[in-house]
């Protein structure tokens, strides 16, 4: 979150001093619900679907970091319904494995998970953040990433425990699988929301069962490490 882009409440120090059980919830909602209209210059009634200039400036960001590093690493494509997509066919390649079935983006584009292929007993299991997406009393908050474009450019391929370049990175050699986060839901949606008069399926569920169904089928049944 860019710093410049904070809005202060005092309502939010009041919901982290609320002692009440279950009130620290929608405190917390109604906070971001009036944050959120400050930083887009309304001050009140129905928001339908916002997005924050500090969120927008993030993603942007974000991609521009994937742009820089296409020149050096990028993701090779498979589909399970085409072949197996086996961890030995990917030869080390970072790899976007699109699965089918029910899983899809809050946009509607066909999902993928991503596959960085490693030792076959060292599994590193990531579930990729991005915000979520709800509605709150006929209120739309639309916090997330909601499309394979900005779930593929916020993976951190190449950097972190993905750069496998880095000696001193203690996950070099470990095969990561990272559910690629695009619905909004933290991983364990499943259902079509309606919005504004329009469907929108929050499918992480199935997205996130399919990454670890594959990893399942696809490293040693019995792991020497297993990071989540």
């Amino acid at each position: 979150v860019a710093p410049e882009a904070e809005v202060h409440l005092d309502a939010d120090d009041a919901c982290l001093s609320s002692t009440s059980p279950g009130i620290d919830g929608a405190c917390s909602l109604q906070a971001l619900q009036r944050r959120t209209q400050r930083l887009s210059g309304r001050g009140g009634g129905r928001l339908g679907f916002l997005e924050e200039p500090h969120w927008l400036g993030w993603l942007q960001r974000a991609a521009q970091r994937s742009e820089l590093l296409k020149g050096t690493i990028s993701y090779e494509e498979c589909h399970l319904k085409d072949s197996q997509c086996s961890l030995e066919s990917m030869e080390g390649k970072p790899t976007l494995v699109y699965p089918g079935g029910e899983t899809t983006c809050l946009n509607g584009d066909d999902y993928a998970f991503a596959v960085y292929p490693g030792d076959s007993d060292k599994l590193l299991i990531y579930f990729e953040g991005g915000g979520a997406c709800w509605e709150a009393k006929g209120n739309v908050v639309h916090q997330c990433n909601d499309c394979m474009e900005k779930g593929i450019a916020t993976t951190g391929l190449g950097q972190g425990f993905q750069n496998k370049q880095d000696m001193a990175n203690p996950f070099r050699s470990y095969t990561v699988v990272e559910p690629i986060y695009c619905s909004g839901d933290a991983h364990i949606g499943d259902r079509v929301q309606e919005w504004s008069g329009k469907q929108f399926p929050q499918k992480g569920y199935a997205n996130a069962n399919s990454a670890v169904s594959w990893a399942k089928n696809n490293v040693d049944a019995t792991l020497s490490n297993l990071v989540i």
